[in-house]
Formats: structure tokens, C-alpha cells, sequence
């Protein structure tokens, strides 16, 4: 989520959650969603603890908004993280953000991951009660009125500012094995992640980690356009 923050198409689907993403969006509404959701979460910023960690402080937020205290040394100790490497011919290589946490989010120039590698993490801290929803390439606004009308925020991954995207870094991805592959993996800069509190007509509301306050609203129009170009990325961490 520095100026070298990317995207991938594919959207993994947590092995926690009970109903896939198919399941969910062919459920027929049982009544209309109310036209204004506002959620209380838990705010941290990022900025001095977290510098490129969006994704990390933004399901703190959502775990303390249940009740659930985690400490940053928590986090790191269950999160899957993994640098990039540079072989004798030059090439830049390593694993996908959908698998590891890319660099070291304590730094500036670390890079990100995406929700399977956060869905994992929560995961393995056995949490009671807690499960995540992988609700990647779903529409926004059905996410939006789905789960927060249930009161359960939303990781949605989009921009810094919700500004352009443009690409930036690339590496080599590696197999199973850990040898360098042809295939090619290219970062998106701005990537950001931001907890969805809230909807009306016109907004969408977050928490985001890196505005230094709660709350922070962005046009509905704009926020769909940036969470599409980034790859229609998003989470449910709930507790029910």
C-alpha cells in the first residue's frame, strides 16, 4: 500500500465459511435492506505501527468490534509472510499476495496480501465463535447490504483514496517447490484495505487505517469502480 502496492483474479474461498459465495448471492431477499446501515467499530490507525499493513489493522478493527482483543504480535505470529527474492540472472521472484503476506508490514515498502492469506490467519488464532466469509467477486452493494444490515463489517480491498491504480513492481511466481515459474506477477499501486461500516444512498463509510480518524465516506460509483479494478476483493470476519 505504498506507492508500490496489485492484483490477481483469483478469489479464494475460506474453508471456514458455510455458505459459498454461490450459495449466498442466488439466496432470494426475504424484505429490502434499509436504506441507511451505520456500524460502530473499533478504529486503529496504521500509520506508526503498521505502515503498510492496511490489511492486518483493518481485521484488528473488525475482531475488537466483537469484542475480540488481538495485539499486533498476535497478528504477526499467525500471519504467513514472505519476502521477495533476486536470482543470479537478475529476476525478482516469490509467492502470490493470495498465499503470503508480501514483505514485512512494519516497513515502508512492503506490499500486501489478499483475503485468503488474512482468512488463514484468523483461522489458525482458533478464535471461539469467529469465522470468516470470503465474499470476493461478489457486487459491492450486495455485500454492503447483505452483511452490514446483519451488523457484521466488511474488508473491502480498493485504493488509497480511492485513487488510480496504476501498475508497478513485478516478480516471477514460484511453484509448490519453490522454482521460478514464466508466469509473472504485477502490483497495483495504491492497493489499500478498509473496513465497510456503512451505506446510504449516495456512500460508502470506512474505517480507514490510514485516515487517522473514524469515519471516512467515498461516492458508491467510485468505491465500486477502484474495488473492480483491484480485483473485487473482500472479507467477513463475523462472530455469531
Amino acid at each position: 500500500e505504498t506507492s508500490s502496492k496489485v492484483t490477481e483474479s483469483k478469489a479464494a474461498t475460506s474453508s471456514q465459511s458455510t455458505e459459498s459465495k454461490a450459495e449466498i448471492s442466488s439466496k432470494p431477499a426475504t424484505k429490502m435492506p434499509p436504506e441507511k446501515v451505520q456500524l460502530k467499530v473499533p478504529y486503529y490507525c496504521q500509520i506508526y505501527d503498521m505502515p503498510t499493513g492496511c490489511e492486518l489493522v483493518s481485521a484488528r478493527m473488525a475482531l475488537e468490534y466483537y469484542g475480540v482483543k488481538v495485539s499486533y504480535d498476535d497478528i504477526l505470529k499467525h500471519l504467513n509472510r514472505s519476502d521477495l527474492s533476486v536470482d543470479k540472472k537478475g529476476r525478482l521472484y516469490g509467492l502470490s499476495p493470495n498465499q503470503a503476506f508480501i514483505g514485512s508490514p512494519k516497513t515502508n515498502s512492503g506490499f500486501g496480501c489478499y483475503p485468503q492469506v488474512i482468512a488463514d490467519m484468523i483461522t489458525s488464532m482458533e478464535l471461539d465463535g469467529v469465522r470468516v466469509d470470503d465474499t470476493s467477486s461478489l457486487r459491492l452493494d450486495f455485500v454492503a447490504e447483505t452483511y452490514l444490515t446483519l451488523g457484521f463489517p466488511v474488508l473491502v480491498w480498493a485504493t488509497i483514496g480511492m485513487g488510480d491504480a496504476p501498475e508497478t513492481d513485478s516478480w516471477y511466481l514460484v511453484d509448490q517447490n519453490g522454482k521460478i515459474t514464466k508466469e509473472k506477477y504485477t502490483w497495483l499501486a495504491n492497493e489499500h484495505c478498509l473496513v465497510m461500516v456503512g451505506y446510504d444512498k449516495n456512500y460508502y463509510y470506512f474505517n480507514d487505517p490510514l485516515a487517522g480518524y473514524a469515519t471516512v465516506k467515498y461516492s458508491r460509483e467510485l468505491v465500486e469502480k477502484r474495488y473492480k479494478e483491484i480485483g473485487s476483493y473482500s472479507l467477513v470476519i463475523r462472530n455469531d
